[in-house]
């Protein structure tokens, strides 16, 4: 972990603030890198006759000159399905073209076919429609996945 706090790579204000009981207040954070890569800190809050908190900050930098594909959700849970059914339930996963330059995008069928071999799942209950495309800077497009155990 670089040291981020001599860098001001994050700031957060208000950093001092009064705050009467029952009130709430609102907490901006700002990430201002210089570099490229992960950054990452702990800031530990105390308060006054209150409960200490720790607030993990973090964020990643890549080179403007690039694109990037970052998924809008991490993990895909399917919900439990009966088998045989006469259509695939649908489940779509959303990705965003985090850089600056357009970015070619395919999917790769033989890590999937190798994750059902792998599972004892056969290749028949898993299907993506879209192949690839193009993805313009800071433009969305999403991945349709058929399942049908």
């Amino acid at each position: 972990m670089k040291n981020n706090i001599h860098k001001q790579i994050f700031d957060i204000k208000p950093r001092n603030f009064k705050l009467e009981p029952g009130n709430m207040i609102d907490i901006e954070v700002y990430y201002n890198p210089r570099d490229i890569g992960e950054h990452e800190i702990i800031v530990k809050s105390f308060f006054t006759n209150g409960k200490p908190f720790i607030i993990v900050l973090k964020g990643e930098t890549i080179d403007k000159n690039m694109g990037c594909i970052q998924p809008m959700i991490k993990d895909l849970c399917m919900f439990p399905t009966p088998i045989n059914l006469t259509y695939p339930v649908t489940n779509q996963i959303y990705f965003k073209n985090c850089g600056l330059l357009p970015i070619t995008w395919s999917i790769d069928r033989d890590k999937i076919e190798r994750f059902c071999n792998n599972n004892k799942i056969s290749a028949e209950c898993i299907d993506i429609l879209e192949n690839g495309g193009k993805l313009e800077s800071n433009q969305t497009t999403f991945i349709t996945i058929l399942f049908k155990p």
